[in-house]
């Protein structure tokens, strides 16, 4: 009877990824009905992205993948705000928002094998154009004429950006450059802001 021999290796991986979403906007609002106003801006966006990748074969191979990414969106929006209900000074309403947007990209990695490949660091850069849509249902006080106090809920979808899970296939190896810009995610989750108004 023949005897197969199987040799088993036990590879661990460690996986650590973030994932930050920041905006600053300036919008113009104009009354268009007693219940709507138009909305009209310019609007910055920031997704910094970190991914931390270690894997291990014992005794002696051993891998790890620190990559950084962002994404930093400037352009311009418009949409509108549809008022629900009112009650005093609180306001249940609807806001809708889109825009488009230059998109510039920075991609940067670090990889550190034992025994090989030892240490590279590969990077690139690329800009596109990207689009947003935004949706939310929001509840507001009004303390004063000038300061309100918004929170409720909001969904964003975004069309062309750069995301970390995609990365890793897209770096040519011959080159260390290469960014895939081709993901359309969806974020959405509570809101709360204060809101300056004149």
């Amino acid at each position: 009877m023949p005897v197969v021999a199987v040799k088993l290796e036990v590879v661990v991986i460690f996986t650590e990824q973030t994932s930050d979403l920041d905006s600053f906007e300036f919008n113009v609002r104009s009354p268009a009905w007693y219940r709507f106003r138009g909305i009209a801006g310019l609007r910055y966006i920031n997704l910094y992205e970190t991914l931390v990748l270690s894997a291990q074969a014992p005794p002696t191979q051993s891998l790890g993948w620190h990559s950084t990414l962002n994404n930093n969106l400037f352009g311009g929006q418009i949409g509108g705000d549809l008022a629900l209900f009112q009650f005093g000074r609180f306001q249940l309403s609807s806001i809708a928002k889109a825009g488009v947007y230059a998109n510039a990209i920075f991609h940067d990695s670090d990889i550190a094998g034992v025994p090989a490949p030892g240490h590279v660091k590969i990077g690139d850069t690329t800009t596109n154009v990207a689009f947003l849509g935004e949706l939310q249902v929001l509840g507001t006080y009004q303390f004063t004429p000038f300061l309100l106090l918004n929170a409720g809920y909001q969904a964003l979808w975004f069309d062309k950006l750069a995301l970390q899970q995609d990365q890793l296939s897209a770096v040519k190896t011959a080159t260390g450059r290469g960014i895939d810009r081709g993901a359309s995610p969806l974020y959405h989750g509570a809101i709360i802001q204060a809101v300056v108004a004149w």
